[in-house]
């Protein structure tokens, strides 16, 4: 079924798009602890012990306990084999992996990558680095500044296209916001073992914002009709 207004007086729909340059002020990272032994109670333990001393060294380079959260706890077994070699028989026991993930909030970017290599060497061997994302931690002007800007941008295309048309443009009819006006993330993932600070650069992201507008004609009467 179509719209009423188009089939009453037609008009023009435009779409307006705009975009708002922001700077990443957060880094919301993922680090885990795994580890592999043929004793499942002693990978376990030994999960335990490194994700222990992961939140040991966020804690202690000032994250706050609502910023640490643990993530994901997963666990699988490699069921072994026996393996034939001429006359030889080799056996691979069983491992059991188990690993501990803990995801972390960075409000100070700038201190980012030396709390991630902290928390990595604190955890030996058995920390890893899954990813990292920055994030803009309050959106709020950006997004209304990006919400102006597509406004502006559907009207413009509005008024040409009457322009084009030969037809005076009407008033505002409808607004709708199609775009969520989120930042794209900028992700990355690796697997660590390292000591050093791990490189974090906040660089440049957008929040972008798209609305519907639709307008009348100034020469023809649009208003809701009612009955009665």
């Amino acid at each position: 079924m179509g719209d009423p207004g188009f089939r009453r007086g037609g008009g023009i729909t435009t779409v307006g798009s705009g975009r708002v340059p922001v700077v990443p002020d957060v880094a919301v990272v993922r680090l885990a602890a795994q580890a592999s032994d043929t004793s499942a109670r002693a990978a376990h333990e030994a999960a335990v012990e490194a994700a222990e001393a992961l939140l040991v060294a966020l804690r202690a380079a000032g994250v706050a306990d609502r910023d640490l959260r643990t993530a994901a706890t997963h666990a699988w077994t490699d069921p072994g084999a026996t393996v034939q070699e001429g006359e030889q028989t080799a056996t691979r026991l069983p491992r059991t992996t188990v690993t501990i993930a803990v995801e972390a909030r960075l409000r100070e970017l700038v201190r980012a990558g030396e709390v991630i290599g902290a928390a990595l060497e604190a955890a030996g061997d058995a920390a890893r680095l899954e990813g990292t994302t920055l994030q803009v931690s309050d959106q709020s002007a950006a997004r209304g500044q990006a919400r102006e800007l597509a406004f502006a941008d559907a009207v413009a295309a509005a008024r040409q296209l009457a322009a084009l048309a030969g037809r005076e443009l009407g008033r505002v009819i409808d607004v709708r916001e199609s775009g969520s006006g989120d930042v794209a993330p900028v992700a990355g993932r690796m697997a660590m073992r390292a000591a050093a600070a791990v490189p974090v650069e906040a660089g440049e992201q957008e929040v972008v914002v798209e609305v519907v507008v639709r307008h009348g004609w100034a020469d023809v009467d649009d208003a809701p009709r009612t009955s009665g």
